[in-house]
């Protein structure tokens, strides 16, 4: 009975394989890889060196699902579908090795770094490589991060590398990686607006701004209200981004602007003699292009004040006359303050602080009344 029934249900299995319309059942897919890959271009680096072709094999539904452009090639009818083999001429083994492992490895993931994303952010970008993408964008906004911490550390004053940030900055905005690239330049433009040393606007090489200059004119709407003062800062730069010596100009303005707050830093006042008691007397400053005096003197008919102001054409030293006030202490309507140029001192537009001599008169009461000669007084360490 028990052999009966066992042929029974055999003889039942083939029937039942043997049915005309029952489905072929699927079969196993091989675990052999259908897809060829070609890594590198037999013409050369571009360099003018060789460059061997290199073949990986790969799984073309999984390699299609890290890449669109490897699914879009290899379900439309193109010569890559027909002859399973896609080409990567200007990616090189290890730089695709090094895709697959951040792709692959979650372990990897985890050590992925700023200079790693140097390598293979754009390769990630321009072959739809989404959750590469994705990947490298985190990283670099991490990267960006804890270099606003790195700045704030006195520990680690002199530790941020100044080209590797600019660098990571042009890539994000290369290979698409918008969350990164806001964050850099929030940082950027941060500091070429600040007038902290040494991170600030003098951090910046001339080369360093002939990268950022298109990446600021990019983005300056997105950040113009960072810091309303950008424009006091460094003059009408910001209006002149597009120029082509914006770089140049940019970096001397930053040297000028930076040796004179050196120079104004150690100085406690000037000193003016020469002028017999006129315009004499000591002068402190009002702001980097302007000293002012306290003393007020009577010339010329008029109670006036003295001040050495840079100018279009260099440092002056001019008079002012004085508001008159009410009894109640406010200005009078009709009270208007005038500045008249007594001295000049011709070609010093680009001093930082007002030349020691070689002032001309320009004003008919200047004239005879001596030739002004300066001092620096420094702080706490005497005369100069």
């Amino acid at each position: 009975r028990c052999h009966c029934a066992t042929m029974s249900s055999d003889g039942r299995n083939e029937q039942k394989r043997a049915a005309p319309n029952e489905p072929t059942p699927k079969k196993l897919r091989s675990s052999e890889p259908d897809l060829k890959v070609v890594l590198g271009s037999s013409g050369g680096d571009g360099g003018g060196g060789e460059v061997d072709l290199v073949t990986r094999w790969y799984h073309s539904q999984t390699l299609a699902a890290k890449s669109r452009y490897v699914d879009a090639m290899l379900a439309s009818p193109m010569r890559e579908r027909e002859t399973r083999t896609i080409s990567f001429p200007d990616i090189q083994a290890t730089s695709w090795d090094l895709m697959m492992k951040f792709l692959d490895d979650p372990i990897a993931i985890r050590t992925m770094e700023a200079r790693d994303v140097m390598k293979v952010a754009k390769h990630y970008d321009k072959y739809e490589f989404c959750d590469g993408r994705r990947l490298c964008d985190m990283v670099l906004v991490d990267y960006f991060k804890r270099a606003i911490l790195d700045e704030e550390s006195d520990s680690l004053i002199g530790q941020i590398d100044v080209d590797a940030l600019v660098e990571s900055v042009a890539l994000a905005h290369e290979a698409n990686l918008e969350k990164s690239f806001k964050e850099g330049m929030k940082y950027i433009w941060a500091n070429v607006q600040s007038n902290h040393v040494p991170y600030g606007r003098t951090m910046f090489t001339e080369d360093n701004m002939e990268t950022l200059a298109p990446l600021l004119s990019v983005s300056r709407e997105m950040f113009s209200e960072l810091n309303p003062r950008f424009g006091d800062l460094i003059g009408d730069l910001h209006n002149e981004l597009d120029k082509p010596d914006f770089p140049k100009r940019f970096v001397h303005e930053c040297r000028h602007w930076l040796t004179r707050y050196i120079l104004c830093t150690f100085i406690l006042h000037i000193e003016l003699t020469g002028t017999y008691g006129n315009a004499d007397g000591d002068f402190y400053a009002a702001n980097n292009d302007c000293y002012e005096s306290l003393r007020q003197v009577r010339w010329g008919g008029q109670q006036v004040k003295f001040e050495m102001k840079l100018q279009e054409k260099g440092w002056t030293i001019l008079r002012k006359t004085l508001p008159t006030f009410g009894v109640e202490g406010v200005q009078e309507d009709d009270s208007t303050v005038v500045e008249t140029v007594c001295w000049i001192a011709p070609c010093s537009v680009n001093l930082p602080l007002p030349p020691k001599s070689g002032w001309k008169a320009v004003d008919p009461l200047a004239n005879g009344h001596g030739s002004p000669r300066i001092r620096y007084l420094l702080e706490e360490e005497g005369t100069m």
